[in-house]
């Protein structure tokens, strides 16, 4: 089994190119900290085939909790 950490990766923001964390395979990323209403949220899917970077991403959404987002 694989720890926390070895399921981190890296990507690369496919609207800005910014590279950034993303650990949604732990459970606990970032981008939990995001509420997206679900117009923007068909929108995103339309759009994207990856995550935004945390940026980019709050074009899209309301912060619910700024406390672990980093790049």
């Amino acid at each position: 089994m694989l720890r926390d950490e070895e399921k981190i990766k890296q990507s690369v923001c496919p609207q800005c190119g910014q590279t950034f964390t993303c650990s949604t395979a732990t459970g606990k990323c970032w981008c939990q900290n995001f509420s997206i209403s679900d117009e923007n949220l068909k929108l995103l899917k339309t759009r994207y085939k990856t995550c935004l970077c945390p940026s980019c991403l709050a074009a899209f959404s309301e912060k619910v909790n700024d406390s672990s987002c980093k790049r």
